[in-house]
């Protein structure tokens, strides 16, 4: 780990963050209220709350997903959700609040899962994307990239995902709908 992340996870401690395993209709509350303000104080557009329901529930079922959660002074500061599957672990959602952002709680958080993971068997964490290496600090991911890598990661280039058009005359539309979001949500709106 970075020097860095290590002071953050020590700080957080100090502060008295603690972090709950909560695999629970209240757990997914937490995440997915945390996951809905980080996407809107980071102005990225999500998935869906429904999305959200459906992949928790049906991973949850199947003793895959998790929800673990970080709280400062007993409010909910961040939470991620992870799934493991085999002997590895993957990080594919989170959320912070974005009150006492001066208390590193998502360090934390992750050290934690890092602990988690290493006690279900996992022999790998995917933390499921980044910029590459060497990458523009101004550019969008950065945060999450820097915050990825002072865990002492390995960037590995994956082949990227491509869409399998199967009904272009609705992929169309979806496209176009797509593409209107977008442009709404950096207006402002949505």
């Amino acid at each position: 780990m970075k020097k860095n992340t290590r002071y953050s996870i020590r700080h957080a401690e100090e502060k008295g963050v603690t972090v709950q395993e909560m695999n629970s209709a209240e757990g997914f509350k937490i995440f997915s209220d945390l996951y809905f303000s980080t996407a809107n104080r980071q102005q990225y557009h999500g998935h869906t709350r429904k999305y959200h329901e459906t992949i928790w529930k049906t991973l949850s079922e199947a003793g895959i997903a998790r929800l673990y959660v970080a709280f400062y002074e007993g409010r909910p500061q961040a939470a991620f959700e992870i799934f493991f599957w085999h002997d590895r672990a993957y990080y594919p959602y989170s959320g912070s609040a974005s009150t006492d952002r001066s208390i590193p709680s998502t360090q934390y958080l992750m050290w934690h899962v890092i602990r988690a993971a290493k006690e279900h068997g996992a022999k790998t964490l995917d933390l499921w994307g980044s910029l590459p290496e060497v990458y523009d600090k101004k550019h969008p991911w950065a945060g999450f990239t820097l915050f990825k890598s002072g865990f002492g990661t390995r960037f590995v280039h994956m082949t990227p995902s491509h869409d399998q058009v199967v009904m272009p005359v609705l992929y169309l539309l979806y496209s176009i709908a797509y593409k209107i979001r977008s442009l709404i949500w950096k207006g402002g709106g949505l």
